[in-house]
């Protein structure tokens, strides 16, 4: 059974009859500082390390990617190669999840950049295969 959320944005795509897909990119090494300090300014490092911390044990021996996509979203995922999706998904669900929560935190802008990339992420998860899967993660 599809959760209501997936329904709701599958709906709420085929309404507004969105026919791209939102491509994703790994932010090179170099471009990383950059890339978070432009998206979440000096808010990233507390960021970054409540996404660490939240996905415990089960990717911590991993080095992780960041990723931007086309909508101007971002998450991070732990190193994997294209035929483990499942690293991918664990990245996307935490970042999902982190970005959820201190987006209700608060009203700073912290909130504010954190409701942003909430939604810009959840755009591009509604359009994977697994994510009803992701939804499931977040509930």
């Amino acid at each position: 059974m599809l959760g209501w959320r997936l329904a709701l944005g599958l709906f709420i795509k085929e309404i507004l009859h969105m026919t791209t897909t939102i491509t994703c990119k790994q932010v090179p090494v170099e471009e990383r500082i950059q890339t978070t300090a432009k998206l979440f300014g000096k808010h990233f490092m507390y960021i970054e390390a409540l996404i660490y911390d939240i996905s415990g044990n089960i990717a911590a021996n991993n080095y992780w990617q960041f990723y931007l996509l086309e909508n101007g979203g971002f998450y991070m995922a732990p190193d994997h190669d294209n035929s483990s999706k499942r690293l991918d998904a664990l990245g996307i669900a935490v970042c999902l999840y982190v970005f959820g929560h201190l987006r209700a935190a608060s009203n700073d802008p912290l909130a504010e950049i954190c409701a942003r990339q909430f939604h810009l992420l959840m755009n591009y998860v509604l359009e994977r295969p697994e994510a009803a899967d992701i939804l499931s993660a977040i509930n």
